[in-house]
């Protein structure tokens, strides 16, 4: 489990691990490049044709469905390409891993209304991501967000005594928790030392205008 690095409670472990076994040859590569390209000299096709046009072409066959099995297959796939291809120190903090976590998480985000149920949970309604979770054992830190509240709100476990007697429950929702902006003069600059020159530009951008809690 740890080498894949994601669990599912549907369906069972060796379907999922078959499964994946079907991806075995999707693309990890940083940079694109057509195989045409490797061909001898003549059978070589033109410029016109079959060249890598756009980004993200390597992404042409993750699956893109709700079920859980390709939900499996969608965040092994990208967890493990971002962890290959993100530039040397910029996914070395547990703030790093939990920007990372909250992409990941964002890929198989189900919005309300958008699947079929099964004939036996009609009663139960409809199937949707109410909440999730980022947990940081090594640190006791709890994040929790929920369906209509996207950003996330941390519980530090250290300040939680599980001995009391008493106990006491706190609401969930809170409803969009829309949080002002902060325009307050930029105080710090984001590491961009091994970032790509239309990374650095872009956060240029965004420092000149005062956003650089937004990278």
């Amino acid at each position: 489990v740890a080498a894949v690095g994601v669990l599912t409670n549907d369906p069972d472990w060796d379907f999922q691990m078959k499964n994946l076994n079907q991806y075995s040859l999707y693309s990890m590569n940083s940079v694109q490049q057509s195989p045409w390209a490797n061909l001898p000299e003549g059978l070589r096709p033109t410029d016109e044709t079959y060249h890598v046009v756009g980004h993200g072409q390597n992404t042409i066959g993750l699956p893109g469905s709700y079920t859980p099995q390709d939900r499996f297959v969608k965040m092994n796939l990208l967890r493990n390409a971002a962890q290959m291809n993100t530039p040397p120190g910029l996914l070395d903090t547990v703030d790093d891993a939990i920007v990372l976590a909250t992409g990941l998480l964002n890929t198989v985000h189900i919005p309300m209304g958008v699947l079929s149920n099964t004939p036996e949970g009609v009663a139960e309604g409809p199937e949707w991501t109410a909440w999730a979770v980022v947990k940081v054992p090594s640190e006791k830190r709890f994040l929790v967000r929920t369906y209509s509240a996207m950003g996330w709100r941390e519980v530090k476990l250290s300040d939680i005594d599980f001995d009391a007697k008493e106990v006491k429950s706190y609401p969930l929702y809170h409803g969009l928790h829309i949080r002002p902006f902060d325009m307050d003069p930029v105080v710090a600059r984001p590491r961009l030392e091994n970032a790509s020159k239309p990374d650095v530009e872009v956060a240029h951008a965004l420092l000149v205008a005062g956003l650089d809690d937004e990278l």
